[in-house]
This record gives C-alpha cells, sequence and structure tokens, in this order.
C-alpha cells in the first residue's frame, strides 16, 4: 500500500512478514512549528488491524507528544495497538521506552538522535536488533568519540527482551459506541 500519508513496506524475513508504516506526519509541518499542532487522519486507516503482520514497525518523523490534543489520545491508541516498535525523530533527544497502556498493549518506542548537530557537536545514532524468530530485539546506542562510534552499551537501553505483547483488537470500541458510552444522557 503506497498513499501519500500512510505508505506499507512489507517483507518476508525467516518466514515472518514484517510491515514498516511510514507515516508523513510533516505534511503539516511548518519551519518554526508549535508542539501541539500536528494532525494526523488516521481514520482513514482504520481498516489496518494488529494481527496484519507479524511484527510491524511505524516510522514517523514526528514523535506522538507533538500532536495536537484532540487528535493526540486517539491516534496515539490507534497507533500503538499496531506497531510493535515505533521510531521517531525530530527532538534530537535519543531514547528508548517500552510503553504499556490499558487501550493500546504494550509498544516499544525509539526516539533517534541527532546525527549531526551544528550547535551542540555530537553525533549519536541508535541501532535496534531484531530476532524474529524468537521475538526479540534490544536497542543500543551510539555516540561518536575520539574519531569513531562507541556502543554504550546496554545501560537504560533495552538488553535482549522480548518483543511487546499486542492486543489483537478482538474487542476494541467503535467511536460511535464510545460516544454512546461517553454521553450521560442529560
Amino acid at each position: 500500500l503506497e498513499e501519500t500519508l500512510w505508505a506499507v513496506q512489507a517483507f518476508t524475513v525467516e518466514g515472518k512478514n514484517i510491515w514498516f508504516d511510514s507515516l508523513n506526519a510533516s505534511w503539516m509541518s511548518s519551519k518554526h512549528e508549535q508542539q501541539g499542532g500536528i494532525i494526523f487522519p488516521f481514520g482513514a486507516y482504520r481498516e489496518f488491524k494488529p494481527g496484519d503482520a507479524d511484527l510491524r514497525i511505524g516510522v514517523m518523523h514526528h514523535p506522538l507528544n507533538w500532536f495536537q490534543q484532540g487528535n493526540y489520545q486517539q491516534f496515539k491508541t490507534f497507533f500503538q495497538s499496531l506497531e510493535d516498535l515505533i521510531f521517531t525523530g525530530h527532538e534530537h533527544e535519543g531514547n528508548a521506552s517500552l510503553k504499556i497502556e490499558a487501550q493500546s498493549g504494550e509498544c516499544a518506542h525509539v526516539e533517534g538522535c541527532a546525527l549531526q548537530t551544528k550547535f551542540s557537536g555530537t553525533s549519536e545514532f541508535n541501532v535496534v536488533t531484531i530476532d524474529v524468530q524468537v521475538q526479540q530485539f534490544c536497542c543500543e546506542k551510539f555516540i561518536f568519540s575520539e574519531e569513531r562510534y562507541i556502543g554504550r552499551g546496554s545501560g537504560n537501553w533495552f538488553p535482549m527482551r522480548a518483543l511487546p505483547k499486542r492486543t489483537t483488537g478482538e474487542f476494541q470500541l467503535t467511536d460511535s459506541f464510545a460516544q454512546i458510552l461517553k454521553d450521560p444522557g442529560a
């Protein structure tokens, strides 16, 4: 599937179906944008289900905290319920985390470092290794020091561990039914 805002690249590796969901979350971006101003029309992609692939990796430039409050919660829940791993950038502060939420289940997030910056003079990147057969992954940060990149080791980053357990989506509420539940009837 190839669209302007959401492209899916599908691969088969060691008998496992791996999808990369590349989102153009920068379509509303501007040179001096303010945090909380981005909207993504995720409703057009509601046909995607968590079980469509064995491993699903989401990639987008802006992290979820840059999305408009009215769009943020629903988009975050939808996107995290689809993806096993989400890669973002924009802020240039490398990080890795595991999110466990009631509505969207578990999802790993990897935030990109700044490979080249003219102000700080640092250069960093992340390497994520995935073993699709045993469903494990690790994330390591590399920092340029003394004319070469040096791995930071596991530290606070993920050593080899199980991939997050994605929700199946069997009992997710539709938007219209959620609206009925939220209406007190007054």
